[in-house]
């Protein structure tokens, strides 16, 4: 339940921050995106708006100077044209019509002998109101040029612009015939050349085709981000885009940028959260075991207490049947009271290991005496005990440095195990040997055997493995790691081969000593 809590608090301080921010991360890239994407749209706007101004500029330059031809009092108008003509490569000819005139007038370059005069006339014609409006608005200030469609637009490439032109108190109207093609070369491309800056990708469009007519760049799978129409010439369109995809790609470098920054913090929080329970969880399950420590250790030194004074208590008053009893009852004091005393120092010398303050004095000593002098003061425990002891003991010395009292202990604690939680089968071997220039001796016994997601964690201070049976065995949890702490002062190493309900083998190997 506690440990629910903590992951709780813990996912609300790391997640809680970690999605706000998140959150106010991709709602501020928003939000910047579209200011930074209406900024280029108002600048794609102005640049198509420019593109159109110039080739209205041009429209009127030309306009003008024809305009002033066309209402010069004396020389000879067709000389006038003919000059404007040369200047203005892409205007094949000039038209001089008015409201109710029915024949217009058409002044042409020779190399231009191919213009459809006719289908000319019977637009214009059939466009009276359309030339009435234009009269009209120029009489009103407004000049307008107007594109006028010929039958079935059989002319193609070729446009007629017409505009209103006051000549002596009265309006004719003048038209220019465009070649497009060669509009659009000497008037419209350089325009989008000028105005593109290696920054945009301006493309000139006609209707109903989806390749370019003109485009400042080569691009494949052109997709223009803004469109608009070229006011002079009425089936053409332009299409603009940032160069390279800048936007997209700027856009998208910064979201994985802050993605790849979310994605950091993520992985910090997530650590340090994760960090943060680990070491909480650590220090509750020791909590844990110390209260089972204690518990344990309580009840193990009231066990030998109670029976030392019970004991003791019925030879003081003389309940004894005969020295055979005396014998006995002081016989179960004696082995209570070095239980008793093996714990204390076991408690003792883990509070010295605690504290850091545990020392060892490492001498030359046959591991083989070590392993036999326990057997002997162990066999009679062993046998009182109901247990078998067998031994296979190196017929060489085994030479190391080592604290043979500390040895001792580490042996008669893995005694004290194996017979803790053994079962029917009360039979516990001990052996000695060499290999890869260690001494080594193991414990093995037959009893219920350790789990092997377990194994790791044995070591541990105050860890008890937990099954039915350790729950109804005594233990303080201190022995294993005694063990280890004494085989790691010796440089040397422990180990265990365990199944369940099978036995288990603890085996400490300490360095063999030179010479």
């Amino acid at each position: 339940m506690v440990q629910k809590k903590i992951v709780i608090v813990l996912g609300l301080i790391v997640l809680l921050p970690l999605i706000i921010y998140t959150t106010y991360e991709i709602t501020a890239l928003s939000e910047n995106e579209e200011i930074v994407e209406e900024v280029f749209q108002r600048q794609m706007n102005l640049v198509l708006r420019s593109v159109n101004n110039n080739t209205w500029d041009a429209a009127t330059d030309w306009s003008n100077k024809l305009d002033q031809i066309i209402t010069a009092r004396g020389g000879s108008i067709v000389e006038g044209i003919n000059e404007f003509l040369v200047s203005y490569v892409f205007i094949k000819s000039v038209v001089i019509t008015g409201v109710g005139k029915i024949s217009p007038e058409f002044y042409m370059p020779k190399h231009h002998s191919d213009v459809p005069k006719d289908k000319i006339t019977n637009a214009l014609l059939s466009n009276v109101d359309l030339i009435t409006g234009i009269v009209n608005k120029q009489a009103s200030g407004y000049r307008k040029f107007t594109p006028v469609r010929t039958e079935g637009d059989t002319l193609r490439n070729d446009l007629l612009l017409l505009h209103a032109v006051k000549q002596d108190n009265e309006y004719i109207v003048a038209g220019v015939l465009l070649d497009i093609n060669s509009f659009i070369e000497n008037i419209i491309s350089p325009s989008f050349l000028e105005l593109s800056r290696e920054e945009f990708v301006i493309a000139l469009f006609k209707n109903g085709n989806d390749q370019p007519v003109f485009s400042t760049d080569t691009v494949d799978n052109y997709k223009a981000e803004l469109n608009k129409r070229v006011w002079l010439l009425p089936d053409y369109y332009i299409g603009i885009a940032l160069q390279d995809d800048r936007f997209e790609n700027m856009a998208a470098n910064r979201f994985k940028r802050s993605l790849l920054l979310i994605a950091v913090l993520t992985v910090i929080l997530l650590s340090t959260g994760f960090y943060l329970f680990r070491n909480i969880n650590r220090e509750i399950e020791l909590a844990k075991m110390k209260t089972g420590f204690v518990s344990n250790v309580s009840h193990e030194l009231r066990t030998p207490l109670a029976l030392i004074r019970m004991f003791a208590e019925t030879i003081e008053l003389g309940r004894t049947t005969g020295d055979e009893e005396v014998k006995e009852y002081c016989n179960i004091i004696r082995n209570e009271s070095e239980r008793l005393t093996l714990l204390i120092n076991r408690i003792l010398d883990f509070s010295k290991i605690d504290a850091d303050e545990k020392r060892y004095s490492l001498k030359k000593a046959d591991l083989n005496k070590v392993v036999c002098d326990i057997q002997n003061f162990y066999k009679y425990h062993l046998h009182n005990k109901g247990f078998e002891l067998e031994s296979e003991i190196d017929s060489e010395q085994l030479s190391v440095l080592a604290d043979s009292d500390a040895l001792a202990e580490s042996l008669v604690n893995l005694l004290d195990n194996a017979m803790k939680y053994s079962r029917d089968d009360k039979v516990i071997k001990i052996s000695t040997g060499t290999e890869n220039g260690f001494a080594f001796v193991e414990v093995t016994d037959k009893g219920i055997g350790i789990p092997e997601n377990m194994q790791s964690k044995i070591f541990d201070k105050f860890y008890r493995v937990e099954n039915s049976l350790t729950a109804s065995t005594s233990g303080s949890g201190l022995g294993l790691s005694l063990v280890k702490h004494i085989v790691d002062a010796h440089n040397g190493k422990i180990s265990i081969r365990s199944n369940v309900n099978e036995g288990s083998t603890f085996r400490i190997e300490i360095p063999l000593a030179a010479g």
